[in-house]
């Protein structure tokens, strides 16, 4: 199959998934396709961190380490290693080597990538035990014993009448092993340069600087990961650069495109697909000439939705579950949803969704779905009243004729409760129906 009928059957498959009507026949025409070559730039950054730590005991010790004898000298040891490791240059040599002979992308984030070869060292007292090497046994506290749990009295056979016996934690040593240094007394602290690269991938240049291939590789394109199913890689040049301990790679791509008009049920948008894989990056809001029926009969029945016209309230659920039926509009709310803000970027919503939806739409959406959540909890809140006073009213009447005031007091409270539950547990049911959740 060649490029061009994979890319038509991806538009197919995209109209078809994304809504819930049935598409009328699909006419393709002025088909425009051709191959955008480019290329990315990788600045493998590389830096020298300061990695601290401890352990217990005295340090192993090379021939290159340091040594300190008090705070102060380590400090100044730290500092030296740091301008020591800044004017090693050899690191960026074999980053560049290790790169050059690693696939594209195989290091799409911040990673330590060689520890210099000098630590630090200082050795001090241990700050629990103060260097002795163990602590008082906090089961006793200290006093190497503990109650007797089978004392009888003074002829008992375990304590012989004392009532205590000897602690079973330390044997009534009254001290045990300092934990934080292993019964050593002495913690050492280690400082070592590691050299940490953070990797910047950029789209460089393309032979087609036109805003469609701009868009689509900027938009779409994960750069560290744009050869799976998305480009084919030509080739890559590497340049060391010794001062700013970096190292440029510079990777030359080709990716197929096809620009082409798409007409279905009397409209036309045009469409942009991309990629070895063929992925749309701009459907010129094909599908929200097809899915605008459905939202705008909600709209036009929220607007003359009353707070007393339960039927009405609920012909608006029915409706909006019907909106929720197309996987566009699902994915446009689940998008705003993971976001976690209370004012979306709907730009990048639409982005995200190929520019299936414009932004006027996408936040026509919103607040239609929004005012069908208030009207049914309205509704629900209405509903569990008029049941609530209906329950509640003649089983009151009946305590309070008796002169049974608490017992009128409590049934009535109870059932005030009871009816707001049932109101929560029928908008939770009442929501997930309407958003086809499974």
């Amino acid at each position: 199959m060649s490029y061009v009928e994979s890319a038509k059957t991806e538009v197919l498959e995209f109209i078809d998934r994304s809504t819930r009507f049935q598409p009328g026949k699909v006419i393709f025409s002025d088909e425009e396709s051709f191959i955008a070559r480019f290329s990315v730039k990788v600045t493998h950054q590389g830096a020298f961190v300061i990695r601290e730590g401890w352990h217990a005991g005295k340090p192993n010790v090379g021939k290159n380490d340091l040594i300190a004898s008090s705070r102060g000298e380590y400090n100044t040891s730290i500092r030296f290693l740091a301008e020591d490791a800044e004017r090693y240059t050899g690191i960026v040599h074999a980053l560049n080597s290790e790169i050059s002979a690693l696939p594209y992308g195989t290091y799409p984030d911040q990673r330590s990538y060689q520890d210099f070869p000098r630590t630090a060292f200082f050795t001090r007292a241990c700050h629990t035990c103060e260097g002795d090497g163990t602590v008082s046994c906090s089961s006793c506290g200290g006093s190497g014993e503990e109650s007797c749990t089978c004392c009888s009295g003074s002829d008992c056979m375990w304590c012989n009448g004392w009532g205590s016996v000897d602690c079973s934690s330390c044997r009534g040593r009254g001290t045990g092993e300092c934990d934080t240094c292993n019964g050593d007394g002495d913690i050492t602290e280690n400082s070592t340069p590691v050299f940490v690269v953070t990797p910047v991938y950029e789209l460089e240049k393309s032979t087609h600087e036109d805003f469609d291939v701009v868009y689509a590789l900027s938009s779409f394109s994960m750069l560290p990961s744009i050869e799976d199913g998305l480009a084919e890689l030509q080739r890559r040049i590497f340049k060391p650069v010794e001062n700013g301990h970096r190292v440029l790679e510079y990777a030359e791509f080709m990716c197929p495109f096809l620009r082409v008009k798409v007409k279905v049920n009397g409209i036309t948008s045009r469409v942009v697909v991309f990629g070895k894989r063929p992925a749309i990056s701009d459907s010129g809001a094909l599908l929200e000439k097809i899915v605008s029926p459905d939202l705008n009969n909600l709209k036009n029945v929220l607007s003359e939705v009353r707070w007393y016209d339960l039927e009405m309230i609920w012909h608006s659920q029915l409706l909006a579950k019907h909106v929720m039926e197309s996987e566009i509009h699902r994915d446009s709310i689940e998008l705003s949803l993971n976001a976690g803000e209370t004012s979306p970027d709907f730009n990048a919503i639409s982005a995200k969704l190929s520019k299936a939806l414009t932004v006027g739409y996408i936040m026509e959406l919103h607040v239609a779905m929004s005012d069908v959540i208030i009207w049914t909890a309205k509704s629900n809140r209405l509903i569990s009243r008029m049941v609530t006073y209906a329950v509640a009213l003649p089983v009151s009447a009946y305590f309070y004729s008796e002169g049974k005031y608490v017992w009128f007091a409590v049934v009535l409270a109870c059932l005030i409760f009871a009816g707001r539950w049932i109101a929560d547990r029928v908008s939770v049911y009442h929501l997930q129906r309407m958003y086809v959740m499974t």
